[in-house]
């Protein structure tokens, strides 16, 4: 995990969030929705958020960017670009189309 946690000590309750960014490399699947490796390096933010019960973490998520994942994959058109204008367009047409 590159960079240094910054944490956020929840004021109304036993709980706390770290907010992080990392870089990996893409060695195995990401299922779902099965993406197969590639190899690629990837950097990506994402947010730890702990409950705390009797001192111990009862309850963890993890919340991860799979947008900027799905982007640096290839999945995904960077944002701005012609692609991504496109598939919106496509996305409006569409929505224009199931409602009438």
């Amino acid at each position: 995990m590159g960079g240094r946690p910054h944490a956020h000590i929840a004021g109304d309750g036993p709980g706390a969030a770290y907010w992080w960014k990392a870089t990996a490399t893409h060695q195995g699947p990401i299922d779902p929705p099965g993406i197969p490796a590639t190899g690629k390096q990837l950097e990506f933010d994402g947010v730890d958020i702990h409950e705390y019960r009797d001192g111990k973490i009862a309850e963890l998520r993890i919340i991860v960017n799979m947008n900027d994942i799905a982007i640096q994959l290839g999945m995904v058109p960077d944002p701005g670009s012609t692609a991504e204008k496109i598939m919106v367009g496509m996305h409006k047409l569409r929505s224009r189309l199931t409602r009438s």
